[in-house]
Order: structure tokens, then sequence, then C-alpha cells
């Protein structure tokens, strides 16, 4: 799959595939523990860098496992935040996971739910895909609800293996709920 960025007329956020130029906002996200808090441990500044390099060599793979995406606001550019497509298994890649982090001062402006919207509206018009796949942390009040705005599927909660932390699967209910019926795009 070879999506460079994503975009719709309708939405007031594009994505592009992350670039090392992205530091910044790469580091704004993974340093931050109040973004982090639903998601995972934050990252120094040097863990950051890293772990940007290896995201972008993944992404020269053939397959990657994964795929990250800057969310920018339309109107002027200003990066809001990261969005994510990773593949449990990379070889299938009938089914793939989609995650947003959003930088604190977008909370609540819809950014995160519009970019999560392109992301899967593009991802299920991919032949091979046939389900995408949400997961958040249950406590995470604002990902419970932006999830079942988007018309996700509840699906099975579960015991995270990293962080002990207790999750709820959401899925899209078959691989075209997520496109437009009426030929108009929401976001």
């Amino acid at each position: 799959m070879d999506i460079q960025s994503i975009m719709h007329p309708d939405c007031d956020v594009s994505l592009r595939l992350v670039s090392d130029a992205d530091f910044a906002v790469f580091f704004a996200i993974y340093g931050d523990p109040e973004v982090m808090r639903h998601i995972g441990r934050t990252l120094d500044e040097s863990q950051a860098r890293s772990y940007l390099q290896q995201t972008l060599l993944v992404h020269q793979d053939k397959q990657p496992k994964y795929l990250t995406w800057v969310i920018e606001n339309v109107s002027d550019g200003e990066a809001v935040g990261l969005v994510g497509a990773h593949w449990q298994q990379p070889a299938l890649r009938n089914e793939v996971d989609v995650g947003v982090m959003i930088l604190a001062n977008w909370r609540r402006q819809k950014k995160a739910h519009q970019a999560k919207a392109l992301l899967i509206n593009q991802l299920i018009r991919q032949p091979e895909i046939e389900q995408v796949v949400v997961r958040c942390w249950v406590d995470n009040l604002a990902a419970m609800e932006a999830n079942a705005g988007l018309g996700l599927k509840k699906g099975q909660r579960y015991v995270d293996r990293k962080t002990g932390q207790l999750c709820q699967q959401w899925h899209t209910q078959d691989p075209l709920s997520l496109v437009p019926k009426s030929g108009t795009f929401w976001c």
C-alpha cells in the first residue's frame, strides 16, 4: 500500500506520512505524559529520535508492519497529532489496527475524530483489508465515545499484556461500514 497523503475537501485535516522533518511533533506526542497516559510510556528525546528513525525504516518495507501519518490542520498546515495503521499479522494484511494521538492543545476540536475517519475510509477501500480494528483503554472515555461516534462496533474486552490495562476492541461492522453510501464524505 502506497498512501503518501490522504485528504478530502470536506475535512479540516489532512494526513501525510511522517518524515524525518517531523521530529518536533513526534517528540511532542511521545514525550508528553498527558498524551501518553492512555497509550503507554513516554519517551525521552533520544528514544523518540530513535523510534522515528525506526518508523522511517519500517515505512520503506515492501509490506510495512505499520505506517504513521502526521495529522495537519488544513487551514494553516500545523501538525496536530499522529495517526497510524498497524498490521498485527503483516503477511496476512486483511486486518489492520488504527490509532490516533493528538496534541493537548488540539483536543476536543474533532481533529482526531476526522483523522481516524479519513484513515479508516482509505484503509477499507484497499482490496486486501477486510476489517479495521481500533483499540483503547476502557478508562479512556473520550476514545470510547469517539469510536462509538464513528459507527464502530464494540468487540471484546481484554487485558493488554504490556500495560495490564483493561482495553476495548472496536471494529468495522463489515468491509464497507464507513464508506459513505450517499456519495458524500463525512468527517
